[in-house]
């Protein structure tokens, strides 16, 4: 594994310091990624949607009667390409799941900077506080994921259950 010949910090100060590069180099990109694809995949399929519709409308406006029988399936197939566009967003909820990664980004962006900023205030005040405000660090962190677990698993539907329900709320009441 990666960590395998890394030695652990052996005061707060570096413990401290250490976790918040961490939280800079693993936490920050990988939310920053997340709500990168998630606007990227938004945007393709909403542009999608209304370019299938808006290029069906202009075929049908300029194309002429003895043009109708060889462009037909051109006029059937846009429709029903911007039609799967809708229903991908619509199913995939990527717009909901674009704000649940983005309101990560930026908590996760305010409690790196706040660290950095508590770190700067207490580096020189004893090693009680700095383990404390890394113990409280890790606990906001810790807070953030639990709630982005939370949060995306009721954006995403449970598949393969009767009536919404989860296999383990068959329990009599």
């Amino acid at each position: 594994m990666g960590g395998e010949n890394v030695k652990l910090p052996d005061n707060s100060k570096d413990a401290f310091e250490q976790y918040v590069l961490k939280l800079e180099r693993e936490y920050a990109p990988w939310y920053k990624r997340a709500s990168t694809f998630n606007k990227v995949m938004w945007v393709i399929g909403q542009s999608t949607a209304i370019l299938a519709g808006a290029i069906t409308a202009f075929i049908a406006a300029l194309v002429g009667e003895g043009q109708f029988a060889n462009l037909k399936w051109l006029l059937v197939l846009l429709p029903l390409v911007g039609a799967f566009a809708t229903a991908l967003l619509a199913q995939t909820r990527v717009r909901d799941i674009l704000a649940l990664r983005e309101s990560g980004r930026e908590h996760i962006e305010t409690l790196i900077e706040a660290a950095k900023a508590t770190y700067a205030a207490n580096a020189a005040s004893g090693v009680q506080d700095i383990a404390n405000l890394h113990m409280g660090l890790v606990n906001e962190v810790s807070r953030l994921e639990k709630q982005q677990a939370v949060d995306i698993l009721s954006i995403v539907p449970v598949v393969g259950t009767t009536s919404g329900k989860t296999p383990g709320d068959n329990k009599q009441d």
